[in-house]
């Protein structure tokens, strides 16, 4: 759904003639230059996605499952046919087992990377819009869509199922400004009152505690100026933000 920057949408284009016309690959994200994947190899996708990686096997595909031959069982003409297949590749070096990797955009912009077993049968997809595959059998994807800040996550596929490994805190690490007065707590039930924070205020949002399921108010741990720490709930808005700068749906 939504991004922590801005997104131009992509989309084919019909020509006259009847061709395709090329498409612009979708912004990558940017994180920090000291983020674990600096140093590693990548892919970048032809109109979108990204994957890191690190000491597996990989082979780079990177085309339009629309422009894949007809034959192949991950060609579609419908909605998906704009997914880009970006490579085959193993998930841990110490496996036999490879997996196609095709990035889309969804229906609604849900970006999210599709895993499709060795005889190209759906397995189950990752949410986000890049991934890390450090080659010990775990998935590390980062984005801001379907969530309300840029969420870093760690996956295990087990039993045909990607599963979230279960973190105490979420990690924001955002520096942005008050758009409302919002009031900070010392303790997560927020009985304690510890600080009144005006309007555009300077803030730092460090952390997010798991809500639960797709939540649109969560409960963040922020950091003032002077380095006062507090709990507050911060509610995300609809396409743009409404409490904080930055924490929107």
């Amino acid at each position: 759904m939504k991004r922590f920057i801005p997104i131009i949408l992509t989309c084919v284009l019909i020509s006259c003639a009847g061709e395709k016309e090329a498409i612009e690959p979708t912004p990558i994200l940017k994180i920090s230059s000291d983020n674990p994947c600096a140093g590693m190899d990548s892919i970048i996708g032809k109109s979108g996605g990204k994957i890191y990686y690190s000491n597996v096997r990989i082979e780079s595909i990177n085309t339009r499952r629309g422009d894949l031959p007809k034959n192949d069982p991950l060609y579609t003409d419908e909605f998906a046919e704009g997914d880009v297949l970006i490579a085959k590749l193993a998930l841990d070096k110490h496996s036999d087992n490879d997996y196609y990797v095709s990035f889309t955009e969804g229906p609604s912009f849900d970006l999210a990377y599709e895993f499709f077993s060795k005889d190209k049968q759906y397995i189950d997809n990752v949410p986000g819009e890049i991934l890390m595959i450090p080659g010990d059998g775990y998935i590390y994807a980062a984005g801001h869509n379907n969530n309300t800040f840029l969420q870093r996550s760690k996956y295990r596929l087990t039993d045909g199922e990607f599963h979230a490994i279960k973190q105490p805190y979420h990690y924001v690490g955002l520096k942005t400004r008050t758009l409302m007065q919002i009031r900070l707590f010392s303790d997560v039930d927020q009985t304690e009152e510890l600080a009144v924070l005006p309007v555009n205020s300077d803030i730092e949002v460090l952390l997010a505690k798991d809500g639960d399921g797709i939540s649109t108010e969560l409960l963040y741990l922020v950091k003032t100026p002077f380095g006062i720490i507090g709990w507050t709930k911060i509610k995300a808005g609809q396409y743009k933000a409404e409490e904080v700068d930055g924490i929107f749906f």
